[in-house]
């Protein structure tokens, strides 16, 4: 995706957003597993590069929301084919790697945590 000019957090982000016209700032904390302040900025980034623009919460100022703009729409769909031929690569190695050592593996585990 380096080629559309976003990173993974950032088409994730534009991802989450193009079926939406807004997301709570702190809804991605939640969908990337991240702590706040990375979160943070990194959509802050995104807003200086005009990808996102905050908005206000209508029911309380002290949020901020999260909404894609027609830039960040230009460049998900940029960068979704780069996603796209980077998830069939990893489908087709994924496929073809013997998993059977580390099913073994992953079955004494559980057969242990039981």
């Amino acid at each position: 995706m380096r080629p559309a000019g976003v990173t993974a957090f950032q088409f994730g982000a534009l991802a989450a957003l193009m079926s939406r016209p807004a997301l709570p700032q702190l809804a991605f904390v939640d969908v990337f597993g991240m702590d706040a302040s990375t979160v943070n900025r990194n959509i802050r980034t995104m807003a200086g590069k005009g990808l996102v623009r905050y908005t206000d919460d209508l029911r309380d100022s002290r949020k901020k929301h999260v909404a894609i703009t027609a830039k960040g729409r230009r460049a998900f769909e940029k960068a979704a084919p780069y996603w796209e031929q980077a998830q069939a690569e990893t489908q087709k190695m994924m496929t073809a790697f013997d998993w059977g050592h580390e099913r073994a593996w992953l079955d004494a585990i559980s057969k242990g945590a039981s």
